[in-house]
């Protein structure tokens, strides 16, 4: 539990009135646990999931174009692209039986289908080695809602996603602890990193714990912790179930690396302790071997407005009756600048009805100085009324011209997990120049 007294000037009020964001933003189709990526030369590409849908920009983002649909997929669809032409797409296939993946060498204009690693496995991602062209893929052996997780695997592929080599273990969990919703990044020196969470209870996340291979993932380093949660803040229990527990990693320059978590906290705002769910971050700049302390995204005068206008436009009414921040996703630029963004409420209810729904909105807050703060984050997209935002992650990509988010929204929808109508809706993309 945290107590911070927050007290904020008439000035940063007038501060956030006049901020600018210059996003173009455009519906492009539906679809859900939306991922985007550009390969800094103008094609940028995006996908969704039920239904499951890769489409491609060949203007830097401006317009959109479905490419191919994927029948026999499932979901946590993600997509990487590089300058060469080569593009690759993973996904959970429709049984949770496998990996589908697919490359292309030639922008996505065709696409060929790989051999795809068969298993009950969970949150594929991946990352390149942009010299050699080998491809890095972790992802969980289980998951939870189905078969107990043996823990999180890496595998690699030299031939595009064509075909992967034997997986190796990541995590180092004892028996009665489980690896889950694995993340992965690399440094251009060749350091792999991966970040996944712990549950013990196989369904609310105890950690989230980080190890890293400098021999092109033979071998893991000893898991270290970056993150615990309490299950009850100020006495009281709070929700840790994975669905809430959502982190993101970047790797940015030649030695700094960036996380993000979340967590309860009780901050005080007009004198009065207040419940939050916060984003969190901490840095690395030795590699991913020592961390620093965990500071909250969002600077004390803007986490003090936020919650102040949540309470006032009738945060206290809803089915989640706090201020909360959640999906967060992490992307570096070539300059080294780290971009986030993220979902929050701070609009408070929507409406007065008996059960009103909450306006939520996605965020988006930049760096140039890490380890030092984020920028006031600022509006990226319109509120859009619903019970809690859509599952399971939006996302974000830059390139030397734009920042891109690619993101979903459900209008007035009154669902929760784990209904099926939280996983898709409306899907967005937005860019914005860079400075």
């Amino acid at each position: 539990m945290h107590l911070r007294p927050l007290l904020v000037p008439l000035s940063f009020f007038a501060l956030l009135a006049h901020a600018t964001a210059q996003w173009q933003t455009q519906k492009i189709g539906q679809g859900g646990e939306t991922t985007v990526a550009t390969d800094g030369i103008g094609h940028v590409y995006v996908t969704g999931h039920l239904p499951c849908t890769l489409f491609t920009s060949t203007d830097w983002g401006g317009n959109f174009k479905p490419t191919q649909t994927f029948p026999d997929a499932l979901g946590d669809m993600f997509v990487m692209a590089r300058p060469d032409g080569h593009v690759n797409l993973v996904y959970g296939r429709t049984r949770i039986d496998g990996i589908g993946t697919w490359y292309s060498t030639d922008f996505a204009q065709t696409l060929n289908r790989g051999t795809d690693p068969m298993g009950p496995y969970d949150r594929e991602w991946t990352t390149v080695n942009a010299t050699t062209g080998r491809i890095f893929m972790d992802y969980s052996d289980g998951y939870i809602g189905g078969p107990k997780s043996k823990g999180v695997f890496l595998v690699k592929s030299d031939d595009n996603g064509n075909t992967f080599s034997k997986p190796v273990r990541v995590d180092r969990e004892p028996a009665n602890s489980y690896a889950v919703d694995p993340y992965i990044t690399r440094l251009p020196a060749g350091r792999i990193l991966c970040m996944w969470q712990v549950s013990t209870d196989y369904n609310t996340i105890d950690a989230f714990r980080l190890a890293y291979s400098d021999d092109e993932g033979k071998t893991f380093s000893i898991p270290q912790t970056l993150a615990t949660f309490d299950k009850a803040v100020a006495g009281k229990p709070v929700d840790t179930q994975e669905r809430w527990i959502l982190g993101s990693i970047t790797a940015s320059g030649p030695d700094k690396v960036v996380i993000t978590y979340p967590g309860y906290e009780i901050v005080t705002v007009d004198r009065r302790p207040t419940k939050v769910f916060l984003q969190h971050y901490r840095v690395s700049t030795d590699s991913g071997q020592t961390f620093g302390p965990g500071r909250a995204v969002l600077s004390k005068l803007e986490l003090s407005a936020a919650v102040r206008r949540f309470n006032q436009k009738g945060g206290a009414n809803l089915a989640y009756p706090y201020y909360i921040e959640n999906l967060p996703w992490l992307a570096a630029d070539p300059a080294g600048h780290i971009h986030l963004v993220f979902i929050d409420n701070r609009d408070g209810a929507a409406s007065t009805s008996v059960h009103p729904l909450a306006n939520w909105s996605v965020r988006y807050a930049e760096s140039d100085a890490l380890p030092g703060d984020f920028g006031a984050s600022e509006p990226l997209s319109e509120d859009y009324a619903a019970r809690r935002p859509p599952m399971d992650f939006i996302s974000c990509a830059a390139d030397s011209k734009f920042v891109y988010a690619s993101w979903t929204e459900t209008p007035n929808s009154n669902a929760d997990y784990p209904s099926a109508q939280i996983f898709t809706g409306d899907l967005f993309v937005g860019r914005k120049p860079q400075k």
